[in-house]
């Protein structure tokens, strides 16, 4: 043992009690962390806690049944709740209620469009299975937006209706002034329609909600009819093109001879109206009427009505929309010269 070391051990065995002496930490028992859950004693050193709840309440606005109900949850952590951390908090047993037990999800439903960081209002598909309605927040990718039930805009590409029974794909629908068509449609609720806006000749618009939405029996023009032509194209000539049946056109009533495909075979200006021009995308209605067939199954009448008869042998009642008390109008369908004048 070198001399050095002897004499490093001499002042560590003469100085220990001065330099080495342990002392035991004082356990603070008095005060408390100005944090959310401490208790008392919790400032003592070398104490520590698991990530958890320190606070964890549910509450009701109302007790009485069927009636609107929120329930207000709070949850306070003892530690911070990162959404880097990917931090969940799961809300579960709520039974008996129209919330399920487990988280809901849907899909955006946008026709094939993405939604822009401007915009107000995209459609769901199935928002009612996944318990979304006004007054509820929607958590999409990264952020967190509120159902606040606005109009519909002028540009949305959709709808949303309260009771969509019997629409189908290609239904035009009327909603206040104007006229859309339906895309499609989810399958689930039938709730969301995706459409095509301002048809017919129609304006995009905005629509508040409560508006009633009707569905109309028509179909359009695909090209422009001039008032000679007697061959015109429909986008769906099935949907209200009869053969020996009418059509209407603004206030333009023809005889259809012909169907072919989405083309049609006319006879123009009946039932005293004039044949003009119609613009592509005009509105075409299928026109009750039929004709008076007094002689023996022809659609034309060789046979005079005497004012006297209270019988009329017509072409096709069902067509006509003739029921049992219904009104009639008789108009000749072509007599030049004759003036406006119709029988009813």
């Amino acid at each position: 043992m070198t001399q050095k070391l002897v004499h490093l051990i001499q002042w560590l065995d003469h100085n220990r009690a001065a330099c080495c002496q342990v002392h035991g930490l004082a356990r603070d028992a008095a005060r408390t962390p100005a944090l959310a859950g401490s208790r008392i004693g919790d400032a003592a050193p070398l104490i520590s806690y698991s990530k958890r709840l320190v606070a964890k309440r549910i509450g009701q606005s109302t007790t009485y049944p069927g009636i609107d109900n929120v329930l207000t949850v709070t949850l306070i952590a003892n530690a911070v709740l990162l959404q880097a951390d990917a931090s969940e908090l799961t809300i579960s047993g709520l039974t008996g209620t129209q919330t399920g037990s487990s988280g809901r999800s849907t899909t955006v439903l946008q026709s094939g469009a993405d939604v822009a960081a401007e915009d107000t209002a995209f459609a769901l598909s199935v928002p009612q299975a996944a318990g979304i309605a006004v007054g509820t927040f929607v958590q999409i990718d990264d952020e967190i937006v509120l159902v606040n039930g606005e109009d519909t805009t002028a540009n949305q590409r959709y709808l949303v209706l309260q009771d969509p029974t019997g629409f189908a794909i290609n239904d035009y629908i009327q909603v206040e002034d104007e006229i859309v068509r339906v895309t499609s449609l989810d399958t689930a609720s039938n709730s969301t329609l995706s459409v095509e806006r301002g048809l017919g000749l129609t304006t995009q618009a905005m629509h508040p909600p409560g508006v009633s939405a009707k569905r109309r029996v028509m179909t359009e023009l695909q090209q422009i009819a001039q008032s000679h032509h007697t061959w015109i194209h429909l986008r769906n000539a099935a949907s209200v093109a009869v053969v020996q049946g009418y059509i209407l056109i603004g206030s333009e009533v023809m005889r259809v001879l012909q169907v072919s495909g989405s083309s049609v075979k006319v006879e123009r200006g009946r039932a005293l109206t004039v044949a003009v021009q119609h613009p592509s995308a005009s509105i075409v209605t299928e026109y009750a009427a039929t004709t008076i067939n007094q002689a023996g199954g022809l659609p034309s009448n060789t046979e005079t009505i005497e004012e006297s008869w209270a019988t009329l042998t017509v072409a096709s009642a069902k067509r006509a929309r003739i029921g049992r008390l219904a009104l009639l109008q008789v108009c000749p369908l072509s007599l030049p010269n004759k003036g406006n004048t119709c029988l009813s």
